[in-house]
């Protein structure tokens, strides 16, 4: 009986209920079967979600197909993003997404000439000079809260024109535009001479203007929009163009907003620069020099960075540091560069050696004349070049370069100023010769007569 009684016992005690050990067990397996419960369910609402969004895109974007074609003009039909300004093809379409269904969509219409199918020129160029065939027209549909994976809605056709765009007795002129960053410039007007019955259009958003049906010869395709310079500094650039009947001819301008830059020039009070100096603008396209009464604001290009130096770079290679080599122990100089932004304002100075000429009568002018190189061991002059000091000025400044000085009363030549003495190690050994070296040009200590470089 006993026995019996403590089996009993035990068989109670067993049953008394759960441990802490098999509670915790149990509610991290209940959390990780509702994780993936509620992740599933996440899922699901989220492709469906996107399913419903992704049908109400696709109809948006056949909604565009269906207004493209129903441009009466095709030559009128543009690029247009709900994300820019009204839609040119249709007014009451302010920008901004389209609102259905609790989703925002974003449309993009993109348009282009073609001419060949497998070309992918600007403004439907060709490489054949083939004249443009159709219009191309791709919509691109996106909405906000789209699958990371997803990819946009897309729709594509091409429109043929309703009346014949080209003559085969005469050709056609593609003009394109294109900023510094490689986008169309819209709004430039295009020029032609001689000039047609009908002007050509300015520049659609994507920087392109079609003239059709112009009479075999030859033209000149200019184009012009205030603040705008092209890559070599122009406001108003021009090209050469001939025409022959059933072809099609392209060019292609760099043109953008120029960045404005204010041309300081920093030196000791008291120096003054020369009367009517040039300033050299030299980048990756080539040189630009300008004179003294070039009118302000000084607007250049802003595909790439400038080198700004006084003088003229051209004539005299001496006026750019760059010039100056390395040799007999000397390093190159440093030569700084700029870039404005289109349309954006900087300050630049404009480097001048000053000096002093002493011991100079009354009543005169100092004239200075480029020298050439005459032994190869600096940067010199193709011509001379000479820039001339108001009255009685002593404290000048110049230009990088070899110089000869000479004192005026009025115009007439009086003397040559001689016991020049330059800062720094010189190959010339002529001590009438100035010469303002970027990789040595230091202040030193004057004497009468002589003149101080600093």
């Amino acid at each position: 009986m006993n026995a019996l009684r403590d089996r009993l016992r035990l068989d109670v005690r067993s049953d008394r209920g759960l441990g802490l050990v098999e509670v915790v067990v149990s509610m991290v397996l209940f959390a990780m079967i509702s994780t993936g419960v509620i992740a599933a369910m996440i899922s699901i609402l989220s492709v469906s979600r996107d399913t419903r969004a992704r049908q109400v895109a696709t109809n948006l974007a056949a909604e565009e197909i269906d207004r493209a074609r129903a441009v009466e003009d095709v030559l009128a039909l543009e690029s247009w993003s709900t994300a820019g300004g009204a839609d040119p093809n249709d007014a009451s379409r302010v920008a901004g997404p389209v609102e259905l269904n609790g989703d925002l969509f974003h449309i993009t219409r993109q348009v282009a000439w073609v001419s060949d199918p497998d070309a992918t020129l600007p403004c439907g160029a060709s490489a054949d000079g083939s004249t443009l065939r159709y219009k191309r027209v791709n919509i691109r549909v996106t909405w906000d809260g789209m699958r990371s994976s997803a990819a946009p809605v897309q729709s594509d056709s091409v429109i043929n024109p309703r009346d014949p765009l080209n003559d085969p007795t005469k050709g056609t002129i593609l003009v394109t535009v294109l900023t510094a960053g490689g986008t169309g410039a819209a709004g430039v007007t295009v020029t032609i001479d001689p000039p047609l019955p009908i002007a050509p259009s300015p520049t659609d958003a994507d920087g392109c203007s079609y003239l059709f049906k112009v009479p075999v010869g030859g033209y000149t395709i200019g184009i012009h929009k205030p603040g705008f310079v092209d890559e070599t500094n122009n406001v108003d650039p021009a090209t050469e163009v001939g025409v022959d009947a059933g072809e099609a001819e392209h060019r292609e301008f760099a043109f953008d907003e120029g960045g404005i830059y204010n041309l300081q020039y920093p030196a000791p009070t008291g120096f003054v620069r020369p009367s009517g100096m040039d300033v050299s603008f030299l980048n990756t396209k080539g040189l630009s020099v300008w004179p003294a009464n070039h009118p302000a604001p000084h607007l250049l290009h802003p595909g790439s960075p400038y080198t700004i130096v006084a003088g003229d770079a051209e004539t005299c290679p001496a006026a750019n540091p760059g010039n100056w080599v390395g040799g007999g122990g000397l390093q190159p100089p440093e030569v700084l560069t700029y870039m404005a932004a289109p349309g954006a304002s900087i300050d630049v100075p404009v480097p001048l050696v000053p000096f002093e000429v002493r011991d100079i009568a009354n009543n005169r002018h100092i004239r200075a004349f480029s020298v050439d190189n005459p032994d190869g061991h600096h940067a010199g002059c193709l011509a001379e070049k000479s820039y001339s000091f108001p009255l009685n000025e002593h404290k000048l400044s110049l230009p990088y370069g070899t110089w000869l000085l000479y004192e005026y009363q009025s115009s007439t030549r009086k003397e040559r100023i001689v016991g020049v003495d330059v800062a720094g190690p010189s190959q010339f050994t002529a001590t009438d010769l100035l010469v303002l070296d970027p990789r040595v040009v230091a202040p030193v200590v004057p004497a009468a007569g002589e003149v101080v470089v600093g």
